[in-house]
């Protein structure tokens, strides 16, 4: 799957953007060095999993199966194309039986199943990716603005797909609560591009994220002008409605994973009574493969996918007007209220019907 953005800017002769072509080749640098100044992980005891606390969505199980060393180096080949799978044959070896391959197989299992079990879900995902990738395909040649904001904004926004995609993976493997960090980050690209895009004095923004990691004055001059209320405001002075409903998505997010706090520490816990009224055990779930942790993540991130829209046209109004997207838009809108509040039903009955 290739994601490409084509930016037009000055060349690097211009004095306007010879920076940009500089620091371009400058990150290649930066990120190399803080690989290099990186240290390795403190190995942490993991919490005992029950079989189910490891399980699936579904009730089938894979056993594991060793793969020979032979048929690993058979397909070790990556790609190199932007957007591509890493290996070049159609058919990859199974995974092992260690408790990583495990983990890994599981999760892939359980992102497959909910799609089966929860078809209607699954509808409006696909719903929304159409949105979105129409929404990239609209803003694929507004280039008038990349000479002011340098393109920015519409890498941005393209970077906030791939955003969505990985939110939804993850809710969909049983990852609900991981979910939302990546939810909050799709939040804030659609604000930063935003915010690029609407700079009274243009590039000055885009500059100054762009050079963020330059040195400590450029790293503290980012984030004083991108603060999170700061970029907030400039969604609400252009439209409050839209601007007020993804802050509650926001703190959505930052409630339920965003951030560590309890509430979505809470989702994934199991206390059993132990041997005396003193103790208790405690699981922490790795793939938490509930409807009720995972169905309303899906939703907050269909709901994102609405909110980036209404945001992307404000930085290209002309291109969401020719695009059509208007039917699209309310297509999901309308679809995806009436799939999730019936599912919300069936889960408050089943709330309801469960004995104390």
């Amino acid at each position: 799957m290739s994601l490409n953005c084509h930016v037009t800017i000055p060349p690097a002769r211009s004095p306007s953007t010879r920076w940009l072509h500089a620091h371009r080749a400058g990150h290649g640098a930066i990120i190399a060095r803080a690989a290099a100044q990186a240290h390795s992980p403190h190995h942490m005891r993991h919490a005992h999993l029950t079989r189910g606390w490891a399980g699936q969505v579904s009730s089938r199980r894979d056993a594991g199966r060793a793969v020979s060393p032979a048929a690993r180096r058979r397909d070790e080949g990556l790609t190199t194309e932007v957007g591509s799978i890493l290996m070049p044959e159609p058919i990859v070896p199974p995974w092992e039986g260690d408790p990583l391959s495990t983990y890994f197989r599981n999760a892939e299992h359980n992102t497959r199943a909910s799609s089966v079990n929860w078809p209607d879900v699954y509808e409006e995902q696909k719903r929304a990716d159409v949105l979105m990738q129409r929404v990239l395909d609209a803003i694929e040649n507004e280039r008038q603005g990349d000479r002011l904001d340098l393109g920015f904004p519409r890498v941005l926004i393209h970077r906030n797909r791939t955003a969505m995609l990985t939110a939804m993976r993850l809710a969909m493997s049983g990852q609900a609560i991981e979910a939302m960090p990546v939810l909050r980050l799709a939040i804030e690209e659609v604000w930063y591009a935003l915010h690029i895009a609407k700079d009274p004095t243009p590039p000055r923004r885009a500059q100054v994220w762009w050079k963020r990691d330059d040195g400590p004055k450029e790293t503290k001059e980012c984030q004083a002008e991108f603060k999170i209320g700061n970029i907030r405001r400039t969604h609400e002075g252009l439209d409050p409605k839209t601007a007020a409903g993804m802050k509650r998505l926001y703190d959505h997010a930052i409630t339920f994973g965003g951030h560590p706090n309890s509430a979505a520490a809470a989702l994934g816990l199991s206390i059993a009574e132990g041997m005396s009224a003193e103790t208790a055990t405690v699981k922490v779930a790795i793939l938490n493969t509930t409807e009720i942790s995972m169905v309303p993540t899906i939703k907050a991130v269909i709901d994102v996918v609405l909110g980036v829209a209404l945001t992307v046209a404000l930085i290209y109004p002309e291109a969401f007007k020719r695009s059509g997207l208007g039917p699209k838009f309310n297509e999901l809108r309308v679809h995806a209220a009436e799939v999730f509040e019936a599912r919300a039903r069936v889960l408050r009955q089943r709330t309801a019907a469960r004995p104390e």
